[in-house]
């Protein structure tokens, strides 16, 4: 995976607001997010973090397991320590620069990073013709993070002065869509 020079924190949360300000904290510090399946076996979760270069894990209490000895797990549920912030400088961000990786299926056998930058974001959902995504208008983000419809589902309406709506069941069926 090219482009390691940009710091890559996973995310490690299930669909939530919370998720949407952690991905929003690590694109503003300058960093990528990488957005993991939270059903997957802490094994693969490792190999993934491994691959991918991820030190720092954005995840809850209920998920920690899947941090691997060798990552930082930063807690959203957790308590802030206290203590003052290190010294850091935001690293130069373009539109080539990376914004998120994430992890095809592995159906070929092994799950791949694809690397996105944020040009690739901003040319799916800023003056495009095929989806009308207008100031004030809400669209629904059911879509798991790890899964590439949820790019559309939460930077469609963000970037373009819209509300993304959170689904809350964790697997959507049809009477809660409703």
């Amino acid at each position: 995976l090219a482009e390691m020079a940009i710091c890559r924190v996973s995310t490690a949360i299930e669909r939530s607001m919370a998720a949407i300000v952690a991905m929003l904290g690590i694109l503003k510090a300058g960093a990528a997010y990488v957005p993991v399946p939270t059903d997957f076996p802490p094994e693969r979760v490792a190999t993934m973090f491994d691959q991918a270069g991820v030190t720092r894990v954005v995840t809850t209490e209920a998920l920690a397991s899947l941090v691997p000895a060798h990552c930082t797990a930063v807690g959203i549920d957790a308590p802030e320590d206290g203590a003052p912030p290190a010294p850091w400088t935001r690293p130069p961000v373009d539109g080539e620069s990376l914004a998120y990786l994430m992890y095809t299926s592995g159906s070929t056998g092994v799950p791949k990073g694809i690397e996105i930058s944020h040009r690739a974001i901003l040319r799916l959902v800023v003056d495009v013709d095929y989806i009308e995504l207008a100031p004030g208008r809400a669209m629904l983000h059911a879509a798991p993070l790890a899964f590439d419809a949820s790019t559309l589902e939460v930077w469609g309406p963000l970037l373009n002065g819209g509300r993304c709506v959170i689904h809350d069941e964790r697997v959507p069926t049809g009477a809660g869509l409703a």
